[in-house]
């Protein structure tokens, strides 16, 4: 499993209440193993059949489920046993597709040069964050450091969600914020964007989109501040769906099972080869 020319190391927990391993995720693994120096995968419920399939490629924990996705990070992060030699540390969950693997590591990994933390997307609500369904430390300034030590040491099991995503997934952020390390998310929403993002909550809403055009106009001609993306408190994952897949090759699951945004999901879905949101229920 170890590729001593890449320090790379992924952390990747696992939800799924009938304890299945997805065929996408599955390709996902086979995937970065080619070039993965470490895989910890940690499920809160694992079927045996899935287990034995995973072996030969990652290092598979199978724990209680308890604690959402931080405590199985945790816990992965624990089961690397050489975490000296680790210059880049992936964490992901399941809760997204990846349609193209390599297009979307190539980007990744080519957007990030210097010592941090990176995610694909952040979201300012309820406070600013990099969303962790993707994130990652790159560089032994920051892997190696009291602050990182000091992070992982103080999480814990916690069963409810709200507190989770203050205490852990926004916490994440804040704290190494304040240690002075670099924050980063690759995925930016530039001015086009942003009203994209400010139409579709309109939309959502049912707000007056004649107020949209006027808010966008003074935008773009008058250079005044729009309560845009990070006030409305947008989850780009929906709302920028489109744009986050295009560049990165991969999509929520619950925006294609549920669609609690009210997307327009018709063309995704052709690009997917799927006629209907049962394909996805695994």
């Amino acid at each position: 499993m170890s590729n001593t020319q890449n320090k790379i190391a992924f952390v990747i927990a696992h939800y799924h209440p009938k304890g299945h391993l997805t065929k996408n995720l599955f390709d996902h693994i086979k995937y970065i193993h080619r070039f993965a120096y470490h895989i910890t995968f940690v499920s809160t419920k694992l079927s045996v059949i899935d287990s034995k399939r995973l072996q030969p490629y990652a290092h598979v924990i199978v724990r209680q489920n308890t604690g959402y996705d931080f405590y199985s990070y945790k816990m992965g992060l624990n089961a690397i046993t050489h975490i000296s030699d680790v210059e880049h540390l992936i964490f992901f969950n399941s809760s997204f597709l990846t349609t193209h693997p390599s297009k979307h590591y190539k980007k990744y990994l080519s957007s990030i040069t210097d010592h941090g933390l990176y995610g694909i997307s952040s979201c300012s609500a309820p406070r600013y964050h990099i969303q962790s369904y993707f994130f990652s430390f790159f560089g032994k300034q920051i892997i190696q450091s009291k602050a990182f030590d000091e992070w992982w040491g103080k999480i814990e099991s916690i069963n409810d969600r709200e507190t989770v995503i203050q205490k852990y997934e926004v916490g994440m952020t804040q704290w190494f914020l304040a240690q002075h390390f670099k924050i980063k998310p690759l995925f930016e929403p530039n001015a086009f964007e942003k009203l994209i993002i400010l139409y579709r909550y309109f939309r959502l809403h049912h707000l007056d989109l004649s107020l949209f055009l006027k808010k966008s106009m003074q935008y773009l001609f008058r250079k005044k501040r729009l309560l845009l993306a990070k006030d409305f408190g947008c989850n780009p994952t929906h709302f920028l769906f489109d744009r986050i897949y295009k560049i990165f090759s991969i999509i929520k699951i619950d925006l294609l099972l549920k669609n609690p945004t009210k997307q327009n999901l018709k063309r995704i879905f052709l690009k997917l080869k799927m006629k209907q949101q049962s394909d996805f229920y695994f």
